[in-house]
């Protein structure tokens, strides 16, 4: 995850929008903020959910596991967006061995319309091919 973190530092260096890095586990108590946001979100739609409070994602097993990069947008030393990769095994009919899932898709409120959250797919999507995803490589030692 180093190699990645530094690549998007050498990046971004000097742009002035929100900068992306890799989350880390000093990070969870914002990103279950968010997490309390996107289920704020979905709980009209998703009349099966348990009454608050629940929790979607296992936020430090993404952190530190080989299959997921979980990003994050800062600015100014504030979080203010987030989304995921997955890698996952394809099913037989794809191509590829493996297919990457994006989600938790999260952009504050005072900072959407921006296009925050494509900058951020599009970070997973170079993490993707950094991971030789494409070539069904499993091995994440480029990321």
């Amino acid at each position: 995850m180093l190699v990645f973190a530094a690549f998007f530092e050498e990046l971004f260096k000097g742009v002035n929008v929100m900068q992306i890095r890799p989350a880390e586990i000093g990070d969870v108590p914002k990103l279950r903020e968010f997490e309390q946001g996107v289920i704020a979100t979905e709980r009209p739609l998703a009349l099966n959910l348990k009454p608050d409070p629940i929790n979607y994602y296992d936020l430090e097993g993404m952190i530190t596991s080989e299959q997921f990069a979980l990003l994050v947008g800062e600015e100014g030393g504030e979080l203010i967006a987030c989304g995921y990769g997955r890698l996952d095994k394809s099913a037989a009919h794809f191509q590829s061995d493996l297919n990457v899932y994006l989600g938790f898709m999260f952009v504050t409120p005072d900072n959407r319309g921006q296009g925050l959250s494509s900058l951020i797919m599009d970070a997973l999507s170079i993490w993707m091919y950094s991971c030789n995803q494409l070539t069904a490589s499993s091995s994440r030692d480029c990321a």
